[in-house]
């Protein structure tokens, strides 16, 4: 399991790289891991608009750089591990699809305590919720309507990784 300390030193240095340093990951991350970024990529325009994406993106982008710091980083992924994934969480969607706001807490709260990365579940919640670790000087935002979903699909890219690791 990842510390605090390596999730939280990690999400700061990236947020403090410079534009050019953010996408030479950014293109190593495409090299390494292009799935994952195809996958988010087939959501641009519905229901996610550009900028939307691009968040969901970057916050991939530091799950699988915090994931490479572990003793078993992940190897790639396939378009087939990224449909396991999302089999396996067949009964989130349907509580994420719950009418209120309870049905949804419930559901984050379980995935939480099950989770075999907490410490990195809870950063990208927080990313995606508080735009905390994100780069100062271009803030990215996603709306509110789209907040569950786009932690759907976060959820689905790390525990994508999380299988993949070697």
């Amino acid at each position: 399991m990842l510390s605090a300390e390596t999730v939280s030193q990690t999400w700061t240095r990236i947020s403090q790289m410079s534009v050019q340093e953010i996408e030479d990951l950014a293109a190593q991350f495409r090299d390494e891991q292009g799935e994952v970024g195809a996958y988010l990529l087939r959501y641009k325009g519905h229901p996610f608009d550009e900028e939307e994406v691009e968040l969901l993106l970057y916050i991939s982008m530091v799950l699988w750089q915090i994931l490479r710091q572990s003793e078993h980083p992940a190897s790639r992924v396939s378009r087939e591990d990224i449909k396991e994934a999302e089999d396996a969480r067949a009964d989130f969607i349907i509580q994420l699809a719950g009418d209120t706001p309870a049905d949804f807490f419930s559901a984050v709260r379980s995935s939480v305590e099950k989770h075999p990365e907490v410490e990195l579940l809870r950063s990208m919640v927080q990313a995606l919720t508080q735009q905390r670790g994100l780069p100062d000087d271009e803030p990215m935002r996603m709306r509110e309507e789209n907040g569950k979903l786009a932690l759907l699909h976060l959820m689905i890219v790390l525990d994508t990784l999380i299988s993949r690791r070697v």
